[in-house]
Order: structure tokens, then sequence, then C-alpha cells
């Protein structure tokens, strides 16, 4: 990942009524086993609003909230930029709503940094935000729906259903930041292989494909280097270039151990 400079601040993970951090534990799964040990509920929680500015902001800022599936951050930075709020509001660029989250979010902060080093302003990098930033294709597959019907993504029969049966769906965010299932694929095998095609279908350069991939796991590294080496195949050039990394504890407080994303560039999210 580049270096980009920029001021994060992230929604919180709390168990129970303690904040943590993802660097507080060495997985996803100790995350969750803290919780169930100490017998509280993971929830999470949006940025403070005190912390989007601080004493020594003193250039503009480019805010791009991380604001997949709901208007939450967009709210609280519109909030903070009010000038009746913040008197430093001239300082905020108007808020974009990424459409983006976890993996997804990084493809498009790396490719930012980049452009801001062959010399875009910030208001040029504004611009190319709000025109490509649905270019960022998000792709996922849990493999227990367990977390996913806690959280009232998925209902409770369905889970049931599907845990039994042991299905795997295949969800995408979509071109409203929305998380919509696609497919309904029967073992953890099936939907690596369909997720691969998908990139495959999606990609900008088809087979022939080396721009960014990222892939980011709840503590399933065997699927996420699995799902990896199916790219390679289909498309070689991205041999030894695809990054994989964690889900964080905020998202992965949603998803659950066992959940795959894989985030690339490629046809613009039109529904």
């Amino acid at each position: 990942m580049k270096e980009f400079k920029g001021r994060v601040i992230a929604k919180g993970a709390f168990i129970g009524e303690a904040k943590v951090t993802h660097e507080g534990f060495n997985t996803l799964a100790s995350f969750q086993k803290s919780a169930l040990l100490n017998k509280k509920e993971v929830k999470v929680s949006d940025q403070n609003n005190k912390e989007l500015y601080g004493e020594n902001i003193t250039n503009k800022i480019l805010c791009l909230p991380m604001t997949i599936g709901s208007t939450t951050g967009g709210l609280v930075i519109q909030t903070v930029c009010s000038m009746h709020i913040n008197p430093r509001a001239f300082l905020f660029s108007e808020p974009i709503d990424s459409l983006a989250a976890s993996g997804g979010f990084g493809l498009l902060v790396n490719k930012m940094a980049d452009l801001r080093d062959s010399g875009l302003g910030i208001d040029e990098l504004y611009n190319w935000v709000e025109e490509h930033k649905l270019e960022a294709n998000h792709w996922f597959f849990p493999t227990d729906l367990t977390y996913l019907v806690r959280g009232g993504r998925v209902s409770k029969a369905s889970g049931f259903f599907g845990n039994m049966l042991n299905i795997c769906p295949l969800l995408n965010v979509d071109f409203e930041g929305r998380l919509i299932p696609r497919a309904k694929i029967r073992t953890k095998k099936k939907v690596i292989q369909a997720t691969a095609d998908k990139m495959l279908e999606l990609a900008n350069n088809g087979a022939d494909d080396d721009e960014d991939c990222f892939i980011n796991h709840s503590d399933c590294i065997e699927d996420a280097n699995a799902l990896a080496d199916a790219i390679v195949e289909r498309m070689p050039k991205l041999k030894d270039k695809i990054v994989i990394n964690y889900i964080g504890t905020t998202i992965g407080s949603h998803t659950g151990p066992g959940t795959v994303a894989l985030f690339f560039w490629g046809k613009k999210r039109v529904d």
C-alpha cells in the first residue's frame, strides 16, 4: 500500500463498552473469542464528530467517508463542515460518499495516492473520485451465515438452511453501496471459482489484467490463498501482485470469521 499521508478517522469496534482496535488482536478470531469469553456483545459505532478536525488543520481536506450501505459517515462529516459547528469549515471539500469499504476503500485510496504523486491537486482528485469510484468492484462470500443473520442481513430461516446445506452466497456492493446477494452456491470450492470467474468477466483488461487487486479475509487465510490461486490461473499477469490482508474488527463484527472479499478495478457498477 502506498502512503497517502491522510488523516484517518475510523469507526470504533467495541466488546461490551470497551473500545478495541484491530491491532489489539492477532486475528479476527481472537477478537471474537475475546468477546465470547467475556460474554460481551460485539458492536460498532460511527466516527466521533470531534475527531474529524483539529487545531493543526491548515490545508484543504478531501473528505472521503467509508459509508458503504449507509449515509451516517457522510452526515457526520457534513455536520462537522457546517459553519455553525466548525469555523474552519471552508477547509473541507464537499464529502464524497465513497460507496466503498474494507479493501475496496483501500483500492480507491491507493489510486488516489498514485494520482496525487503524478501531480493532481485536491479538486482534480475530488472530480476523479466522483467519476471513477464505482469502478472499484467489491465481491465477497461468507462461509458461515451466523453473523449475517445476527446483523439482520440474512433471515433466520435462510441462515439456518444455508448453513445446513453448505450454501455460500456470492454478494457484491452495488452502485448505491448496498450489499446484494447475486448467487447461492453450494460448497466453498465452487464459490471460490465463481468469484474468480466474476473478476475475469468484469476486470478492465480481462485475462490480461494487471491492475491493483486486493483480497481481505476474516481469519480464513487458506480460502483467501485459494481465491488468489484461482485468479492467477485465469489472469497470469497478477502472479505475485495480489495483496492479501485481514478484514478489520469493525467490518468483521458484521461478517464474522470465514468471509473472503475481493476488490479490483473493473466495469462500473450499474445495478
